[in-house]
């Protein structure tokens, strides 16, 4: 797993990218968690791996309730036909891909 396939999968709009955010996450924590398996523990790219990785989880944990009130606000907002007196009426998959892109945003607020 690299950065650029969760890139590709983020972007895929032929049935092969993410199905939710957590498949977002277990790739990110695979790539440390390689990175480490595969390098010693006094190998700069053990210790980076190591380092990022505790960061994610913990940018992580601030992001999931980011994620829940973006979806709440995002559906009635920009699909405001999605809504029948205050219920939502968007499958799973389009509740999915609206919280794939609102990940996407803040995952590069944490690498950048």
């Amino acid at each position: 797993m690299d950065f650029n396939t969760i890139k590709r999968r983020m972007k895929a709009n032929d049935g092969s990218g993410y199905k939710n955010v957590r498949e977002i996450y277990a790739d990110v924590r695979l790539i440390f968690k390689n990175a480490m398996k595969y390098n010693d523990e006094k190998n700069d790219v053990h210790v980076m791996a190591k380092t990022l990785l505790e960061k994610f989880e913990k940018k992580w944990l601030h992001l999931l309730p980011k994620i829940a009130k973006a979806v709440i606000c995002f559906v009635p907002k920009y699909f405001p036909f999605f809504w029948m007196n205050e219920t939502c009426l968007c499958t799973i998959l389009e509740v999915a891909l609206i919280e794939i892109t609102v990940v996407s945003a803040i995952l590069c607020n944490i690498f950048l």
